[in-house]
This record gives structure tokens, C-alpha cells and sequence, in this order.
């Protein structure tokens, strides 16, 4: 595990695997790097693969002056990618995480080689930090 440094909040990440291209994925509302485990282990058997906690999930922080807008969250994704080096990627998002995915394309154009969007979720136009507690909590207890 190693730690990004985005705009306001630093972000935990799992990097691992070779082979390009690298595979970036981004987790559900209420998710964390976990729930990724099991397709890690198998697409990084060809691909360098990645998954973080998105801002206030899991390790990463919320921190006090974090924004809670999909751009914010989208903006992350592109964090992550930047710190890494991965110049072109796949794009994978789960629910909540495929509207920030789908964000991110749109945010830095010609990035993203394919995008993978599992279940995708309606509009989180601005995520209020207490939705996310409580998701959060519903998740792990």
C-alpha cells in the first residue's frame, strides 16, 4: 500500500502487477480498496492493476476542508493516475464509482483507453460527507 497525495485529502492505494495497460479501479459509495481484492489478484497476472480509497473510505482521509462533489471525487481518480505515471488506462468504476469514473473521462480526454462501468449509479451532483458516514457504517457493521 503507498498513499497519494491529492488536492485536499491524501488517499490510500494498491499497486501492483505489470503489463500494460495498467487498469485503474474506483469503488462503490460506502466501498474501500477490499472489495477489489479478488479481481486484483487475477487481472494483475497481465496488467498493472490499481484500486484506492476514494476521499473519506477506507484509509483514506476526509479531512476537514475535503470537497464532497463528484468533481472533487473525479479529480482524485486523475490524482492517483498523475502520481503513478499511468499516462493511459482502463478505467473501472462500481456504482457510485462508475459516475466518478465516467467524470474523470470526461475531465482529462483521450486518458482513459476504455472504460468498464459496473452497475452504474443516477446523479451524485454534490455527496453530503455525513451520506458517506452513514453508507459507510451501513456497510461495516
Amino acid at each position: 500500500m503507498t498513499q497519494v497525495a491529492a488536492r485536499d485529502v491524501v488517499l490510500e492505494v494498491d499497486d501492483g502487477g505489470q503489463g500494460a495497460p495498467p487498469v485503474l479501479f474506483v469503488h462503490s459509495l460506502g466501498g474501500r480498496i477490499g472489495f477489489w481484492k479478488p479481481v486484483l489478484h487475477h487481472v494483475r497476472r497481465r496488467h498493472r492493476a490499481v484500486a484506492y480509497d476514494q476521499r473519506g473510505h477506507g484509509a483514506s482521509e476526509s479531512g476537514p476542508g475535503a470537497r464532497w462533489t463528484i468533481d472533487a471525487f473525479a479529480a482524485d481518480v486523475l490524482a492517483v493516475a498523475d502520481a503513478l505515471g499511468l499516462e493511459r488506462f482502463v478505467l473501472v468504476g462500481h456504482s457510485f464509482g462508475a459516475t466518478v469514473a465516467m467524470t474523470a473521462a470526461a475531465m482529462s480526454p483521450g486518458r482513459v483507453l476504455k472504460q468498464v462501468l459496473l452497475d452504474p449509479g443516477g446523479s451524485f451532483a454534490d455527496v453530503a460527507p455525513a451520506f458517506v458516514e452513514m453508507a459507510h457504517r451501513i456497510v461495516w457493521c
